[in-house]
């Protein structure tokens, strides 16, 4: 079963959240993609066919649009379901730094909100609240608390409650790279999971490993680079029995951005086929 998040993505999941930069800044350049972009629409199709050079006459359904500054800045992303669309928008402040995350679904007025404020002491408070949908109503509140290093990069993450207790946190540790090679979770009540990533001499990901507090392994996932534009994903659970493998072959445009990603299922026999609809400035 393919996730709903395109695959050009998934491979970043694991670390994404902990490697933004000190200016916390959502951009075109942070998802890797070239030249001046404007729009990116994704589209998406399944296909039990192997054969690239016909399936790719149709796109299929939409699955998320989206749109960036003249200067590279995110500002809002639409991802669309099967009960509607989900928006989010994003607003920076003059120096590049995100400053608020507001999403909102369809058919609701409730707004879920991220507001980011940076402290002179290396400190970067996240603040999470739910608005009401007619006067600005908190209904909820956590909070997340980054704590950066001499280098901008982030090695602690606190999560808060309401009460502004600690109620798990994260440490990450890098290698002389910058490469993030260890994080260990630290949850309410003592429990302590670890993940580690291993690195070629080229910077990429070549696996990641799951350890639970007593040191026992809980998954592992390997990266593959086939091709120079094919790779694969495979992930396995404790005992050694392969749970997903996916196979991911991409064709790029002239600027070097991926324009079709044709995405194999080795364990379901199925396939999925991405298209990335590029508009430049």
């Amino acid at each position: 079963m393919f996730p709903y998040i395109p695959i050009l993505t998934l491979s970043l999941l694991v670390t994404h959240c902990y490697t933004q930069s000190p200016l916390f800044t959502y951009s075109a350049q942070k998802e890797g993609l070239y030249g001046n972009v404007k729009c990116v629409t994704i589209y998406a199709i399944e296909t039990q066919s192997s054969r690239l050079d016909t399936i790719f006459l149709q796109k299929g359904s939409i699955q998320s649009v989206k749109l960036y500054s003249e200067d590279g800045l995110l500002l809002h992303t639409t991802y669309f379901h099967e009960r509607g669309k989900a928006e989010t928008t994003y607003v920076h402040g003059d120096d590049g730094r995100i400053r608020t995350i507001s999403k909102k679904q369809t058919g609701t007025d409730i707004i879920q909100q991220d507001s980011f404020f940076y402290l002179p002491e290396q400190h970067i408070i996240v603040e999470k609240t739910t608005l009401g949908p007619t006067d600005i109503i908190k209904k909820s509140y956590s909070k997340k608390v980054y704590r950066l290093d001499e280098a901008g990069r982030v090695v602690e993450i606190e999560y808060l409650n309401s009460a502004d207790q600690v109620i798990r946190s994260t440490q990450l540790h890098y290698d002389n790279n910058s490469n993030l090679i260890m994080g260990e979770n630290h949850a309410f009540g003592g429990e302590i999971n670890t993940f580690f990533q291993d690195f070629d001499a080229q910077g990429r990901r070549q696996a990641v490993r799951s350890i639970d507090d007593k040191g026992n392994l809980i998954s592992r996932t390997v990266f593959t680079q086939i091709e120079p534009d094919t790779e694969q994903m495979q992930f396995f659970d404790a005992a050694g029995n392969i749970m997903e493998w996916l196979k991911t072959v991409s064709f790029k445009d002239a600027m070097g951005n991926v324009v079709k990603q044709y995405v194999y299922d080795m364990v379901a026999n199925t396939g999925r086929i991405y298209f990335y609809e590029m508009v430049y400035y």
